[in-house]
Formats: C-alpha cells, sequence, structure tokens
C-alpha cells in the first residue's frame, strides 16, 4: 500500500527530528518549519520558536533572520522588536541579504531602535550591492528625497532601475514617476508610460492612477511608443544571493503606498498638492516561512 502525504510528512518530521537532536543546524531550523507549519505533527509555534533558536544560537543566518521576524510579530515569542533587531543584526553581519534589508527598514521607521536614516541607508546599500530589487527601490526612495545621504535624483533614477529592470513594481513606478516629471533624467514621456504599464501590470495602484493621468497628456505616437518599449521589455536575471533560501521560499512583495512625487500635467513640478502624486514610496516584502506570510515591518512612508 502506497504511503499516504500524511505519512510521508510523519516519516520526514521523524528524521528531521533525529538530525536536529545531534545538533545539526540546518535540521533545526526546518523542525521549527514544521512545528510552525503542523508538518508531520501538530502546529506548535512555541516547538517552532524552540527550534529555530537553537538554529540561531549556531550562527545559521537563516533562523537568525526568521526568529527575528518572530519577535517582531509575537509569534511563539513575546513580541519584542529589540530583539528582532537584535536577531536581524547578527545574521545581516554575516551577509544575509534580508536580514539587511530588514535591518535598514528598523532603522528607517524606527521600529526596535532609533530611528536613523544614516543607518538604514548603510543596510540597504548592503543588500542593494547585492541585487535585492525591494532594497534598491528603497535606497532610489533615500536619494529621491535625501535620507541619510544628499538628496541626488541621477543617483535615485540608477536604483530604481537596478529594480525595475529585475521587474519590482514599486521601483518601475517610480521611475515612471522621475521619467514623467524629469527628475534625474530627461524627461520623457514614452518612457514613463512604458514603466507605468510595467507597474500596473503587476497591481501597483500608484501606477494605474498615473496611466489615467498621463494619458490625458500624451499623444498618440507617444502612447504607441511607450506600449510598444512595454510589450519588448524582459526582465533581467533576478537576485540569488545571501544565505539559503527557506524551503518555503519568498512569498509576493507587498509594497506600501504612501507618500511620493507628483505628477504635473502640463508643467514641471517637485511635490505639490495641486497634482496627483506618483507614489514614491517604500516597499515592503513579505517572506514565506512555516505555510504563512510574514509581514516584515509596518508600513514606510517616503513623506
Amino acid at each position: 500500500m502506497a504511503a499516504t502525504p500524511a505519512d510521508v510528512a510523519r516519516k520526514s518530521f521523524q528524521e528531521t527530528k533525529i538530525k536536529a537532536e545531534k545538533g545539526d543546524a540546518a535540521a533545526q531550523f526546518n523542525l521549527g518549519e514544521m512545528y510552525a507549519d503542523g508538518e508531520g505533527v501538530p502546529t506548535d509555534e512555541a516547538e517552532a520558536a524552540k527550534w529555530c533558536r537553537k538554529a540561531a544560537d549556531q550562527g545559521y543566518a537563516e533562523a537568525q533572520v526568521t526568529l527575528g521576524q518572530m519577535y517582531f510579530d509575537g509569534q511563539g515569542v513575546p513580541k519584542n522588536k529589540a530583539e528582532a533587531v537584535k536577531w536581524f543584526r547578527k545574521a545581516a553581519d554575516q551577509g544575509d541579504v534580508k536580514a539587511q534589508f530588514f535591518l535598514g527598514l528598523m532603522y528607517a521607521d524606527g521600529e526596535g531602535v532609533p530611528k536613523d536614516a544614516a543607518e538604514a541607508v548603510k543596510w540597504y546599500r548592503k543588500a542593494a550591492d547585492q541585487g535585492h530589487a525591494s532594497t534598491q527601490s528603497n535606497l532610489g526612495v533615500m536619494y529621491a528625497y535625501g535620507r541619510g545621504v544628499p538628496k541626488d535624483e541621477a543617483e535615485a533614477v540608477k536604483w530604481f532601475r537596478k529594480a525595475a529592470d529585475q521587474g519590482n513594481a514599486k521601483a518601475q513606478s517610480n521611475l515612471g514617476g522621475m521619467y514623467g516629471n524629469g527628475q534625474g533624467v530627461p524627461k520623457d514621456k514614452a518612457e514613463a508610460y512604458k514603466w507605468f504599464l510595467l507597474a500596473g501590470a503587476q497591481g501597483d495602484e500608484d501606477a494605474k492612477n498615473n496611466i489615467s493621468i498621463i494619458e490625458l497628456v500624451i499623444n498618440p505616437a507617444q502612447k504607441a511608443e511607450g506600449q510598444r518599449r512595454a510589450r519588448e521589455w524582459k526582465p533581467r536575471k533576478p537576485w540569488a544571493v545571501g544565505s539559503p533560501v527557506p524551503r518555503r521560499g519568498i512569498a509576493q512583495s507587498r509594497p506600501a503606498v504612501t507618500g511620493g512625487f507628483f505628477f504635473a500635467v502640463g508643467v514641471s513640478c517637485y511635490p505639490t498638492v495641486l497634482f496627483h502624486r506618483l507614489g514614491l514610496g517604500h516597499e515592503r516584502r513579505t517572506y514565506r516561512y512555516a505555510g504563512r506570510d510574514w509581514m516584515c515591518m509596518g508600513g514606510l512612508s517616503a513623506r
């Protein structure tokens, strides 16, 4: 008689537990996932945290990141954002790209640490230099607004482009705004339309709004050109660096839509309440751990 999925899960759990009890850090981390997800064993978040901590104490970066997320959300442990920062920092110091991104978010939003834009930029840059698209987009925001770095719109465009080229919707929307306003690049409505179309196709609400706005001011040739560029665009190879990807992988990105540039109809302007905003915002990411979404940090606004 063939083994059922439940039989396979229970066997996998027992095999993983034997390795974990012998001190294997990867097995300890995976065992924590199994407890959190109820895979081969009843769900038990406290046990999940216990085994994740054992792996984290051995310096296993993925476990350190996950334990930080657990402390941030109070899953299996008391909610403690300072403790979350502690574990993110341990993994970030090992070069873990997700931990560097999370630590940047914590400093940018003042979660578990005093708000410090320069320190946020420091950690964003480390992750951005590893090719992490969401961090590249957030670093672009910092340059666009002069937060923690001197304001530099050309540098903002550089980082937005790096993320946009990987398919990051928020960066595509922001890059469209820069082209629409001629900030850091020559104004190019067809190029702005292209990036809004690409971001809007991924569900970015700011981009959708700006598609409606820019279609009021572009001519048929510009519209056709923007559509052609969008059709022909292909993403570059996504980032593949840092510590091993968790068994559950990485879930869909959820950007925060706050703050932002504005698209000025007929004139060039920088933020003014007279025109619609382009939604130049920081991005949050949701990482998948143990079958559930772990939303990292509260929404970071780019005010």
